[in-house]
Parts: structure tokens; sequence; C-alpha cells
């Protein structure tokens, strides 16, 4: 005859058990979850896709045209003037 192989439901129980520090682990993990997305979804990712556009020609309706580093070059060659105060990249010079 063939044994069964199948575990005790003792035995098995006991594999699924934590012990106290792997708990206190996956609580944490639990309690920060929360923040870690919300930190994803609202910060991360917009940060991530103004990146993206900077290096691109992006407008709503067309798609993103890859441009590399000509929008910086453009925004560090271009001085901006205002009556008499000129606006720069890195601010206001008076």
């Amino acid at each position: 005859m063939a044994q069964s192989t199948l575990a005790s439901p003792l035995a098995s129980r006991a594999r699924w058990t934590l012990n106290p520090r792997r708990r206190r682990t996956l609580t944490a993990y639990l309690l920060i979850s929360p923040w870690l997305l919300g930190f994803v979804v609202l910060t991360l990712g917009p940060m991530l896709f103004s990146l993206y556009a900077s290096f691109t020609r992006y407008d709503i309706v067309n798609a993103p045209r890859w441009t590399g580093l000509t929008n910086y070059k453009f925004s560090s060659s271009t001085i901006l003037v205002f009556g008499q105060h000129s606006a720069t990249p890195c601010g206001m010079s008076w």
C-alpha cells in the first residue's frame, strides 16, 4: 500500500504560525503601506513624470516627442526681460 503524503493538521498549522519578530515586522509593513502607497502615487509618480516630460516636447493633444537636452539648453540661454528687471532660470536678478 502507498503511504499518505499528507501532513497532519497540526504540522500544517505550525508551519503557518509567525514568531513574534516576524509578526512585528509584518505589522510594521502593513501599517506603513498606506503611507508608501500615497508617497509613490502622489509624490514620486508626478516627480518622475515631470522629469520625463522635461526631456520631451509635450502637449496634451499630441504624443510626446523626445527632445533630449534641448529644453534645458533653451532655458539656460534665454533671458526674459520684464521692464527693467530680468528674470533668469536661477531666479530674479535685480
